[in-house]
């Protein structure tokens, strides 16, 4: 078997490889696709029904 050390080492060295394109963050990936800004704004939303007023960073 492949130790968890090895397998986190590798994603990891991976992960700094990959182009921000291609990972799931807010600048690349479905975060960028129509349903994906839907759903951030749907969120924002709710986020500022629970906090009275402050956007996702509890800003705002």
């Amino acid at each position: 078997f492949v130790s968890p050390d090895e397998v986190i080492l590798t994603m990891r060295e991976v992960g700094e490889k990959l182009s921000s394109d291609y990972k799931e963050t807010a600048r690349g990936g479905l975060a960028q696709t129509r349903d994906g800004k839907h759903v951030e704004k749907l969120f924002e939303a709710e986020v500022r029904r629970f906090f009275g007023g402050a956007d996702a960073d509890g800003e705002g």
